[in-house]
């Protein structure tokens, strides 16, 4: 509150007499009293969201580690499955290319 304000609040008490100063005193305690439980609420709230924000915070971090990890494993098994690719395409192919060059040698074709 500015002093102006409070000046007048003081002098407004002063003209009244002590049964409405009594009353004003009351309300006032109720909406402190009121406001004071409201506090206790958005703390404990602020409490319990920082404890939720920890708890997610440490789950990303493991969700993060494990994505790592299945995307490095990933990686291995995509290289094992290129590599048996190869090798089974591989040798089938080079079975091809011996036939191929063995039958050449035996019957060479004319393009002709």
């Amino acid at each position: 509150m500015l002093n102006s304000d409070i000046a007048a609040f003081r002098e407004d008490l002063l003209a009244r007499d002590k049964a409405s100063i009594i009353e004003i005193a009351v309300e006032n305690y109720s909406i402190r009293s009121d406001m004071k439980a409201r506090l206790h609420v958005m703390e404990q709230i602020s409490r319990d969201m920082s404890l939720q924000y920890d708890e997610m915070r440490n789950l990303l971090k493991c969700r993060e580690y494990e994505i790592e990890e299945l995307r490095k494993q990933n990686l291995h098994l995509a290289g094992v499955r290129t590599m048996q690719a190869q090798e089974m395409y591989g040798q089938s192919s080079e079975k091809i290319v011996s036939i191929i060059n063995e039958r050449s040698r035996r019957s060479p074709l004319s393009y002709k």
